[in-house]
């Protein structure tokens, strides 16, 4: 009776400052399936052991980290093999990275891999395509939220910005994600180094591209098609959770939540501040969190109004001061669908200032154990009317 109501308290802690709307659960809409990854099973891959082959010019640890990344998130096993006959993946070099969409009558199937641009997000990003995941940016409502400026596309890789048909893929209830793995970037074959893609959401811009790791979506998608049990029965998953690739008997969760439904709030690391939930407030607060490891920090206020908030770092520890990545920033979720990804703020910037577009307000660190301060100013604002 005791564990019942302690899940009911959290349950209803979370329910107040991360979900305004049902949207938040498995709103699973049959007619308006979001586009992914292909339906069609013909284009699919029946291995889940995938050996594959690196050309002799190319980095076979890159390749390797590459696919351990995906292997980390999904059911998917890669064995590397040394001769081209054994393998149903090659990596081959090109100026370019690019592969065919799904599977397709030549086997093995083709990847290729720039030699002059190391990049090991765009190696996840073309093999992930080689499985039949879609790019992000053609996804049937990215006029939502990107402009895609064909003009200035080189002609020949025109085909790879085609919007194309809902009915053709699915995208498992995720909403579009500016940070996907599956995104390219702002430049990304520029034939007159003007942008390509422009976000409708001015934040994201400089991130699109840039991610050197599945977000939870892009896994989420990888997952149902490849690593889904239906005949191994679960209880339901709470908060965008689903099926464990691995532990099929459990939910697998976003980072900051756990539990066998993903039902509960992960406490912090010790070298955080412990405190995790800021309710709203009519006047200016100002705190200092301690976010030197895993953090998280949920920042709430009434239904129907804003939060305004400044963040300034006052101390990093030993936080990598190169570009801004995953791996040295906090992430800033804003969004009303918290497993979309947020915008990335790093130790090296000034100051941020920000209104939220709804009520709530997530603060997530991923850093290793180290002394990293922030400082945040936050009030509650009407929302415009």
């Amino acid at each position: 009776m005791r564990s019942f109501s302690i899940i009911f308290f959290i349950l209803e802690i979370v329910n107040t400052f991360l979900v305004n709307n049902t949207a938040f659960f498995h709103n699973h809409d049959s007619i308006r399936q979001k586009r992914g990854i292909l339906k069609n099973m013909r284009y699919i891959w029946s291995e889940k052991e995938i050996p594959y082959y690196v050309d002799s010019l190319l980095d076979p640890t890159l390749v390797k980290t590459a696919l351990n990344r995906i292997s980390k998130e999904t059911c998917l096993i890669f064995r590397h093999k040394l001769e081209k006959n054994k393998a149903l993946f090659i990596y081959l070099h090109n100026d370019h990275y690019e592969t065919n969409l799904g599977r397709r009558r030549e086997i093995p199937h083709k990847i290729y891999i720039s030699l002059y641009l190391r990049d090991i997000g765009k190696i996840i990003r073309e093999t992930m395509r080689a499985l039949g995941v879609e790019y992000e940016h053609n996804r049937f409502d990215r006029i939502r939220h990107i402009i895609v400026k064909k003009k200035n596309i080189q002609p020949f890789f025109l085909k790879y910005f085609s919007q194309e048909n809902a009915f053709f893929s699915t995208y498992y209830d995720t909403k579009y994600d500016h940070r996907s793995i599956m995104h390219f970037s702002q430049y990304e074959y520029t034939r007159t180094l003007q942008k390509v893609i422009i976000s409708k959401d001015h934040l994201m811009q400089p991130f699109m591209g840039k991610s050197k790791y599945l977000t939870f979506n892009d896994a989420k998608i990888l997952n149902e098609k490849y690593c889904s049990f239906p005949f191994i029965n679960h209880l339901p998953c709470f908060y965008k959770g689903y099926q464990d690739p691995r532990i099929p008997n459990i939910c697998k969760c976003l980072p900051y939540l756990t539990g066998n439904q993903c039902e509960i709030i992960r406490p912090n690391d010790p070298q955080c501040t412990q405190r995790m939930i800021f309710a709203e407030v009519e006047r200016q607060k100002y705190i200092i969190l301690r976010v030197g490891g895993k953090c998280t920090f949920y920042f709430r206020t009434k239904v129907g109004s804003r939060i305004m908030m400044n963040l300034k770092f006052l101390s990093i520890g030993n936080i990598d001061r190169g570009p801004c990545n995953e791996e040295n920033s906090i992430e800033f979720k804003y969004k009303n669908d918290y497993s979309v990804s947020g915008f990335l703020f790093c130790p090296y910037k000034n100051e941020f200032n920000f209104t939220s577009l709804f009520h709530s307000i997530t603060i997530v660190s991923n850093f290793p154990p180290t002394n990293a301060q922030l400082q945040v100013t936050f009030k509650k604002v009407k929302k415009p009317r």
